[in-house]
């Protein structure tokens, strides 16, 4: 389990990176969560670098460990092939520059285990997963599949989700909202109340513009709940 300290600046800044990278391709970019295969650790860093800098985040890697799986293969002559596979298990923490506020995410990568190579073949693997499941995570619904960058494609929508009043929280900010309350010691029954008062029954509920005053509301309480 990872001790992850997020709120709204860190989510914004992992958003905002999301969004400008657009997701993953060897033509640089495509959408959040596109195809990984064929992509080399260097052509996600490549894509990624430039928007953790302008968005004042930074990375610290970490190896978790690894282990040698065995599994038996068979072949098309119906003989028995003993395969054996190296896995590695990777964290990396995001921390937002100025801030206390950090999330940690896991992934593992996998290779075959065939040659001196194999360690370093799974840990791009990892790499390439876990910058996989961050686009996932932090991607905005307006985000959509295709070839284009969202930037160039912001001009055809009639507005952004952000700038839409009725718009809902994405499920990662839903999620994030209740770590802040369980860190602040709230019970769920004091934020089923604070969310009341708001307008909402659930956090699914929450629009955009709600969202920021409720984390607030959240993190300057003077009693805990």
């Amino acid at each position: 389990m990872s001790e992850d300290r997020t709120t709204i600046e860190l989510t914004l800044r992992l958003e905002a990176i999301v969004a400008e990278i657009g997701g993953f391709t060897k033509t640089h970019v495509s959408y959040p969560g596109a195809d990984f295969d064929g992509l080399s650790e260097n052509d996600i860093l490549a894509a990624a670098w430039p928007a953790l800098r302008k968005h004042q985040v930074l990375t610290l890697p970490s190896t978790i460990g690894h282990d040698i799986v065995e599994r038996i293969k068979i072949d098309k002559a119906g003989k028995e092939i003993l395969e054996r596979f190296i896995i590695v298990r990777l964290g990396v923490t995001f921390r937002a520059v100025g801030t206390e506020e950090f999330v940690t995410l896991y992934c593992e990568g996998m290779a075959v285990l065939q040659d001196d190579k194999a360690l370093s073949k799974a840990t791009s693997d990892a790499n390439k997963n876990l910058w996989k499941k961050l686009t996932q995570a932090y991607a905005k619904p307006s985000v959509q599949r295709g070839n284009n960058r969202t930037a160039n494609t912001r001009d055809q929508q009639p507005a952004s989700r952000a700038n839409q009043p009725s718009a809902r929280i994405s499920q990662s900010q839903a999620k994030r909202l209740w770590t802040i309350a369980r860190d602040l010691a709230w019970s769920e029954t004091a934020v089923r109340d604070l969310l009341g008062r708001h307008g909402f029954e659930h956090t699914e509920e929450i629009t955009i513009s709600a969202y920021p005053k409720i984390i607030e509301a959240l993190q300057t309480a003077k009693e805990s709940k």
